[in-house]
């Protein structure tokens, strides 16, 4: 018995989403930009640690020892945006590659675009941050692109 089958090429288009890194000192404007990129339309969402380090009324409240806790919520909410092929902003100090390689590597294996965007404006840091780390900060800022990782 002879069969013949029909094949249809059924094409899939997947969105693999985008993640935007805003990296600068505190100060630069990493939020402010990355709200207005949301408002805009430009990008879905963003996440930053810092989002981990509000009290329950609404106040702004750093915790040393939260930080890793916070780090890591900000990273797995990034990660979640990106398998939903959202565009997703991660606006941490990013200020050295392996401050944001994690989330690159995660975003590179989704097969999701990659932008960085660096801020060298100064603001002024609405988070208390002494005049001295922020001038250690500045110091340590290596300007790094897409090809880097």
């Amino acid at each position: 018995m002879n069969y013949h089958w029909n094949m249809i090429a059924i094409k899939l288009e997947k969105n693999h989403g985008k993640l935007i890194i805003i990296a600068g000192i505190p100060g630069a404007g990493k939020s402010t930009l990355a709200a207005k990129m949301v408002a805009e339309g430009q990008a879905d969402c963003f996440f930053e640690a810092d989002q981990w380090m509000i009290d329950n009324s609404g106040n702004y409240l750093f915790q040393p020892d939260k930080l890793k806790y916070c780090h890591e919520k900000c990273f797995r909410s990034v990660c979640d945006a990106l398998r939903n092929g959202l565009t997703v902003i991660q606006s941490n100090t990013n200020l050295q590659q392996w401050e944001c390689r994690k989330y690159i590597e995660f975003a590179k294996s989704l097969v999701a675009e990659v932008e960085i965007i660096h801020l060298h404006s100064e603001y002024g840091s609405i988070h208390g941050v002494p005049a001295q780390k922020l001038k250690e900060m500045k110091e340590r800022r290596v300007e790094f692109k897409i090809d880097d990782f």
